[in-house]
């Protein structure tokens, strides 16, 4: 206090007025402690229609905020959606996410000033336009001055295309002076290519059909065409082909087809494919025979080829082919459609000869046989019944069939020695197989 009286009036007053725009601006920039932030989530499967018999499509799909709070959507689906404001007439630029993918979100603040003020704003996806839902906004209703953004250059157009989707059509206006399309209606003749280029900041759509009569016909479709892409349909039969945009459905167009044709576009030449295939040689296969004769086998050869997708070789003997006992060559070759022929390849498949098979109850046989029950005849003819029925399993080549030959001694003896159980199958089979051999028995 002392120290204010040895201050003069001025002074006082310049001191006050310094203090109250320090305060004003302090003020002025501390954070607004009353915004609220609000989440809607866009649950997934939205974009197959069902969630609007449940008003599921957003959640929550109405929502009321004040003046100064901000939403974000949160897109929880697989596809892409938009979050797009919509008046009576279409899209109204209040807001809108264009497409955001899976797993993202999109924000607005309705502060007057980076987004709108109060009021109620209805929105839905454009690219699933069932989806529908509302924002709720009160408190001041005169906005904040909103800074205007700098335009946005539109594409330069390029000099191949027939029609532009002109700048501003995802608007309603565009047709009330026919150019959403430019020009609205093309005349080519049969076999011509329309191109299309969006020269719009929003994406479109090139859709044949017409909204008055079953919106689209399935004749020709862009989907989405993005800001200064472009789509390319052929029109090989006379006639009139409406079309229209299916985010926007007041954009309208014709293609009208003559019986003229256009000479074709140029094609340059394709280049020759002179690259043979190649085939991958398999291993060799080794199968046990189904019986005495060999067995029926498959197997798969792969033959690759840089141009052609499918190259089927050709194998002889064929997959599936009966192969006899022993080892048999394989061998494949394969063509492309330009005429290339791969090298050579071959495989070996073995077949293994099923091996000895005898019941034990044919040791009565030999035992009637060993004991001079039955004599050799006897013997030999049971035998080869045996074996003529496929009892007996036994391997071996006759070389002459002859039944009446004498059979060795030695022969007889593994046939007592193996009905007494004194040796093995194989030493038993082994006097047949020498039977087979000379032509005793025959297999």
């Amino acid at each position: 206090m002392q120290y204010l009286r040895t201050l003069g009036l001025g002074q006082i007053v310049l001191i006050v007025f310094v203090f109250s725009l320090v305060s004003i601006g302090v003020l002025l920039f501390l954070p607004d402690a009353s915004a609220v932030s609000y989440r809607v989530n866009i649950p997934t499967g939205t974009s197959v229609t069902g969630c609007e018999e449940s008003d599921e499509c957003f959640m929550p799909s109405t929502i009321s905020i004040k003046v100064g709070d901000e939403i974000e959507w949160y897109n929880e689906d697989t596809a892409a959606h938009t979050v797009t404001s919509v008046g009576s007439y279409g899209p109204d630029r209040n807001f809108d996410s264009s497409l955001f993918m899976g797993l993202t979100k999109f924000s607005v603040k309705f502060d007057g000033i980076d987004g709108p003020a109060s009021g109620v704003y209805d929105y839905i996806c454009m690219v699933h336009p069932w989806m529908v839902g509302t924002v709720t906004v009160t408190g001041p209703t005169t906005p904040a001055p909103k800074p205007t953004p700098a335009p946005t250059p539109a594409p330069k157009i390029p000099s191949t295309v027939d029609v532009v989707i002109s700048a501003g059509s995802s608007v309603p206006g565009c047709e009330e002076t026919d150019s959403c399309y430019i020009p609205t209606e093309i005349r080519v003749g049969r076999g011509y290519t329309v191109t299309w280029f969006n020269s719009d900041s929003a994406a479109h759509t090139v859709t044949s059909g017409s909204i008055d009569e079953g919106g689209p016909d399935g004749k020709f479709d862009s989907s989405m065409i993005m800001s200064g892409n472009t789509y390319s349909a052929r029109f090989d039969s006379e006639g009139t082909f409406p079309y229209f945009c299916m985010l926007h459905p007041w954009q309208i167009g014709y293609v009208i087809v003559g019986s003229g044709s256009p000479p074709p576009p140029f094609q340059p030449p394709i280049p020759r494919d002179t690259t043979p295939p190649k085939i991958l040689k398999p291993t060799n296969i080794e199968v046990d025979a189904d019986d005495s004769d060999g067995a029926q086998v498959y197997y798969d050869v792969l033959v690759i080829d840089d141009t052609d997708q499918l190259v089927r070789p050709t194998c002889s003997p064929s997959s599936g082919s009966f192969f006899a006992v022993g080892d048999t060559r394989v061998t494949c070759n394969a063509k492309d459609s330009a005429g290339n022929r791969a090298q050579q390849v071959s495989f070996t498949v073995t077949v293994n000869p099923i091996g000895i098979e005898i019941p034990t109850w044919i040791q009565n046989v030999a035992a009637f046989w060993c004991e001079d029950k039955i004599d050799d005849a006897s013997f030999i003819e049971g035998i080869q019944y045996l074996i003529d029925n496929d009892i007996i399993m036994v391997s071996g080549t006759s070389s002459a069939y002859g039944g009446s030959q004498s059979i060795p001694s030695w022969v007889k003896n593994n046939a007592c020695w193996w009905s007494q159980g004194l040796i093995t199958d194989e030493d038993f089979a082994g006097g047949l197989e020498y039977l087979i051999s000379v032509g005793i028995l025959r297999v």
